[in-house]
């Protein structure tokens, strides 16, 4: 039998825990006899190394150098080479899935929506397969971006959704089709990691990232106040009695965690080094109740079956907890107050016996809904289904 040879893009190799765990969701769901999968990545190297499968680079970044009219010459020239660089990978390929992550959300439009959008075009000029699976899609204001995405769901032999705000953002985004596009939900729940042993009643995990306002990381006023603001919790949470252990979602977390923790005294606040999928899920089903910054935390304490509260950057954090079926308790990054987010946590962890059984049952929902779907997607990634 001829395996079909799938190129899988996203952001992989970069040290971001959530993406890669979508990867590797979706490779736990390719059959070795039957496909032969390629990660498409700006990070080959390091996206192998991690999943053990070849990897190829289509394209560099736009460089944000020079002055404006330099930078306008060489993000032109860098745009076309990616075009280039598209046609020529997808000529080796049979198929393209864009596998979950946020490719399609609030992004320059230059950015990923032009290359998801140059692997579009590829696959239409090769004849190859192109599939969007379980994706994360946000209300696009940039016109031009708004145009790359809704092409690009357009030719989308397979559409589906991780949230019903997704297939909405579509809609309106202008994919009128999107309406009959399947909901289902994010491709991590697929994953069993282990759980540990017992819990601990009085632990907290505190989930961080490096937070410099909406949409981008870094340091300025935003940040410091989210570091203070955390904190804040963290003190509160302290003196009522429990433990306090931090965890990114990123590498570039894991510096924010240490600043957090540096507020108090030496040992007092520890910065855990979990990274992996199943890493990060152990330390988090120790805990009583997760405070998520980052989307993936949020996934991955469902998937520890542990109650969360949710102070995140963005509202697909809330669409999440809402399609699980447990308490909507969503707080945004910029601006939550500490003194609620402690009571908050003190709520969740007096009600642990009833929201962990909620949360069960919404994350074995979740995986109810995916393993019915893939059997379409496979067939869709094999060429063997075509839909509008």
């Amino acid at each position: 039998m001829t395996s079909t040879r799938v190129g899988i893009w996203g952001v992989f190799g970069r040290g971001n825990y959530g993406n890669e765990a979508t990867l590797e969701a979706f490779l736990a769901q390719l059959d070795p006899a039957r496909f032969s999968p390629v990660i498409l990545t700006e990070e080959p190297e390091a996206a192998s190394g991690l999943h053990g499968i070849p990897a190829r680079l289509v394209g560099s970044p736009v460089s944000g150098g020079g002055n404006r009219i330099a930078r306008a010459l060489g993000a032109l020239r860098n745009r076309a080479a990616y075009l280039r660089h598209a046609l020529r990978i997808v000529g080796d390929l049979d198929s393209v899935v864009v596998a979950g992550s946020g490719g399609l959300e609030i992004a320059h439009a230059f950015g990923t929506p032009f290359e998801i959008w140059g692997l579009s075009v590829a696959t239409r000029i090769k004849r190859k397969g192109f599939v969007l699976l379980d994706v994360g899609v946000d209300r696009i204001a940039d016109p031009l971006a708004r145009r790359f995405i809704r092409s690009t769901a357009a030719h989308a032999a397979y559409r589906s959704y991780r949230d019903e705000r997704s297939r909405a953002c579509m809609r309106d985004n202008g994919l009128a089709a999107a309406s009959s596009d399947p909901v289902v939900t994010d491709m991590a729940f697929s994953l069993r990691p282990p759980l540990a042993d017992d819990r601990d009643p009085q632990l907290v995990v505190f989930g961080v990232i490096d937070y410099g306002g909406p949409d981008r990381p870094g340091p300025g006023p935003a940040h410091d106040s989210y570091v203070a603001r955390c904190a804040a919790v963290i003190e509160r949470l302290l003196t009522a009695g429990h433990r306090v252990v931090i965890v990114a979602g990123d590498d570039g977390d894991v510096s924010t965690g240490h600043e957090i923790a540096a507020r108090f005294a030496r040992g007092v606040v520890r910065v855990s080094d979990a990274s992996t999928t199943d890493e990060l899920v152990r330390v988090m089903s120790e805990a009583r109740v997760v405070v998520a910054s980052r989307y993936h935390t949020l996934i991955m304490a469902q998937m520890a079956t542990t109650p969360v509260v949710s102070i995140g950057y963005n509202l697909k954090h809330l669409a999440m907890l809402e399609q699980l079926g447990v308490p909507a308790v969503h707080r945004d990054a910029l601006d939550f107050d500490p003194d609620e987010v402690a009571l908050l946590v003190e709520e969740a962890a007096a009600n642990y016996d009833r929201l962990s059984v909620q949360v069960a049952e919404g994350v074995q929902a979740a995986r109810e809904r995916l393993e019915a779907h893939w059997p379409a997607v496979l067939a869709a990634i094999s060429g063997r289904q075509e839909t509008a």
